[in-house]
């Protein structure tokens, strides 16, 4: 990392666009949040609440106001969609997640930020944007090695099925030496003009 962005690390501040589920499901999806934490003795996915990250990055306040209107655009032109959600999966071996069942929708949304906004998020060659494009809602994370056998001999064989329509995205902020994040902008889809691919766009 260079100097200039060493020397201005607390003018960097953490942030996420997110999809989250509809009131009932997130709750659904806390309570086994809770229970896993319980059961498996773990605190590090306890509390984030249940979401799809899209994205994530690391910048400074000033581009907030221009990474805003792209994605403001963007949800302009597009339009609800429905995400499907079945069964658990994993990382080997610290994360247990559910997965997301029906995925091209959300790939293709991601896709689409990133587009638009990839250039903005950047501030360097070591300080890119990560876009997650196998999207998942956490359970559990940061495992030790007994908890991660233990729970994925469990969520293996445990069925879970249910859907919801995401009608919005939250782009959440964390500044430098804060632990929690904060809503930023909650910016909802409502395709209003009907247009075709956002890649077809000129800003």
């Amino acid at each position: 990392m260079n100097g200039s962005i060493l020397k201005n690390e607390e003018q960097l501040h953490q942030y996420q666009i997110v999809i989250t589920p509809h009131t009932a499901l997130k709750e659904q999806i806390t309570d086994i949040k809770k229970q896993f934490a319980d059961t498996y003795k773990t605190d590090a996915g306890r509390w984030l609440p249940p979401a799809i990250t899209l994205t994530h990055y690391r910048q400074s306040e000033i581009t907030e106001p221009a990474i805003i209107n792209r994605l403001q655009k963007l949800c302009q032109q597009t339009a609800p969609f429905l995400v499907p959600l079945k069964n658990f999966g994993s990382f080997p071996t610290h994360t247990i997640f559910i997965n997301v069942h029906g995925k091209i929708a959300v790939q293709q949304f991601n896709k689409n930020i990133r587009t638009l906004t990839q250039r903005l998020m950047t501030i360097d060659k070591f300080n890119k944007p990560h876009f997650i494009m196998e999207p998942y809602i956490v359970i559990g994370r940061k495992l030790e090695p007994w908890q991660y056998e233990q729970a994925w001999n469990y969520y293996l064989h445990t069925p879970f099925t249910a859907s919801f329509i995401a009608k919005n995205i939250t782009v959440l902020k964390k500044a430098y030496n804060s632990t929690q994040y904060t809503v930023l902008k909650k910016i909802e889809l409502h395709n209003m003009t009907g247009s075709k691919p956002v890649q077809q766009i000129l800003f």
